[in-house]
């Protein structure tokens, strides 16, 4: 169980599920869809209407969620999926960090969950929110992390070797 946030109710734990839905109940409704049941999506978080069978094609943003873009964040909601090697799918771009509200109620940050595979659903995939401490890590460093390594590194360089320097000048 995922614990979520919800305003004016505390937490509470609550299943997060992301899964794909066929076109058995029109086109409008095919595609990826990320809810908090499997009984319907009037409790969507966010869709996507790709007829891909992998939550991970979509692009970053392609992704849409009704309520946060009309109200909360006034703007397209710039948000994708990755699949890892081990099948766990990860959300990815500018707002993957955001905490946001789906409802208006529950608060939801989608980098703090990772989605593993469940059984198929229909016969189609699906997927599971856990926690992403919970969720098995792989360690690596992105991009930004060497950046600010090598940033740090370059500092202290410079800073040792201009201390050598004037050091040696003063001799």
């Amino acid at each position: 169980m995922v614990l979520l946030t919800h305003a004016g109710y505390g937490q509470r734990e609550r299943e997060i599920l992301l899964y794909f839905w066929d076109e058995r109940d029109g086109p409008e409704w095919s595609g990826w869809w990320i809810t908090t049941d499997f009984r319907g999506n009037n409790e969507y978080i966010l869709s996507n209407k790709a007829h891909d069978d992998s939550p991970a094609a979509p692009p970053v943003g392609s992704w849409r969620s009704v309520h946060v873009e009309d109200v909360q964040l006034k703007r397209k909601l710039q948000i994708g999926f990755t699949a890892l090697s081990d099948g766990t799918i990860v959300a990815n771009g500018p707002d993957a960090s955001l905490p946001i509200f789906p409802d208006g109620k529950m608060q939801i940050v989608f980098s703090e969950l990772a989605f593993q595979p469940v059984e198929r659903f229909h016969g189609k995939p699906a997927y599971r929110a856990v926690a992403r401490a919970a969720a098995r890590r792989r360690w690596s460093l992105s991009p930004e992390v060497l950046h600010m390594a090598g940033g740090v590194m370059v500092g202290a360089l410079v800073t040792s070797a201009a201390f050598w320097l004037s050091a040696r000048a003063r001799r």
